[in-house]
């Protein structure tokens, strides 16, 4: 039986609390989102740099969203978001479709109003020609970028890598508000394999290298103020994240490693969420390249059908609106008459791990 700790059953209770304000306000799309949701556009799932850990196996030759399809979005749709969030599957700054790129993209979502957003971006050992577009856009919109260190490759040197890394910074900085650095790695105790360790400490070794001719204004514990060609900005360096979903390639990386079984079994009792934090009030909604729509945030689902409920790019605006809306009337019809049964553990609120309604 699965036993929900205290923070769960204070979410539960609030949410089963304001149950009938929830079922009866949602008449329409926007009654259904948190004041300010996320708009999550997987542009492709293409990726230059096939990463051994990447959780949606994106590589080059990965699946692209047609320009026109997204261009042909009904407005109403792209009024509800206030930020859009690039990079859950591919790399972003590599989108090419149909002669646009992600300035592109940016330009036709600025024409709805909305100016923030985020991008996941890989490490590019040469310069493309997004980075001057983007420059322009900066002045209009906020644009924060994450990269990711980490050691998962065939061959790793570190040297060459933080050279990279440095390479990166500079070409990121000029269009990015804030840039976030997330180290990667895992923790198997068991087996006294600690990559995030290594990765901590090459981090570190390298730090001077990583940052060339970046000049650091002021350093608080892992946030950095720096300058760069007369800008000042924020780094920010995210040193906990030591989760690798066990998807993708990863899964092959672990097998070669006699750590796979080990692996699922930590992670399993570790990343086993049966409170789903989207009840009721979703904070956002993630399009596929193909267009499908996803509720579920969670790298879990990028390879799960159970969390699509309808293509975005093959519905009229209105069957998109009807079916979001009786999904989440059955949501909460669902979650009225299971209500005890989870707080029992007897039941997921889990799209994934358990589909409903």
């Amino acid at each position: 039986m699965v036993k929900l700790d205290l923070d769960d059953l204070k979410r539960l209770n609030e949410a089963y609390s304001h149950l009938d304000q929830f079922k009866y306000d949602a008449n329409n799309l926007k009654d259904l989102f948190t004041d300010q949701p996320h708009l999550v556009i997987s542009l492709s799932n293409q990726c230059l740099c096939s990463c051994l850990h990447c959780a949606s196996d994106s590589n080059p030759q990965g699946e692209i969203m047609p320009f026109d399809c997204l261009h042909n979005v009904n407005e109403n749709f792209f009024n509800l978001f206030s930020q859009v969030d690039f990079g859950r599957q591919g790399d972003p700054l590599t989108y090419h479709n149909q002669k646009h790129d992600l300035s592109d993209v940016i330009k036709l979502l600025y024409g709805y109003g909305i100016v923030h957003y985020t991008l996941a971006a890989g490490i590019h050992p040469e310069h493309l020609p997004i980075y001057d577009k983007l420059k322009k856009w900066s002045s209009l919109v906020t644009i924060d970028t994450m990269i990711t260190y980490h050691h998962y490759f065939d061959e790793f040197d570190p040297l060459t890598f933080a050279n990279n890394f440095n390479y990166c910074l500079k070409n990121y900085l000029p269009f990015s508000n804030e840039i976030h650095i997330a180290l990667l790695g895992h923790i198997l105790p068991n087996s006294g394999n600690n990559l995030y360790e290594e990765v901590q400490e090459t981090f570190e070794d390298n730090f001077n290298l990583i940052f060339s001719g970046i000049k650091i204004i002021k350093e608080n514990s892992d946030e950095l103020q720096i300058q760069y060609k007369d800008q000042t900005k924020k780094i920010v360096i995210n040193h906990p994240n030591h989760h690798v979903y066990p998807l993708g390639r990863f899964r092959d990386y672990l097998s070669d490693n006699e750590v796979l079984n080990e692996y699922e079994e930590l992670f399993n009792s570790t990343g086993n969420y049966h409170v789903c934090p989207d009840l009721l009030k979703w904070p956002g909604i993630i399009v596929e390249p193909d267009g499908a729509l996803k509720l579920c945030a969670s790298f879990e689902s990028l390879n799960s059908k159970k969390a699509k409920i309808i293509n975005l790019f093959s519905k009229k605006f209105s069957e998109v609106e009807t079916e979001l809306l009786n999904f989440h009337q059955k949501e909460v019809l669902w979650f009225l008459t299971s209500f005890r049964d989870i707080l029992d553990g007897k039941k997921s609120t889990c799209k994934i791990k358990e589909p409903y309604p």
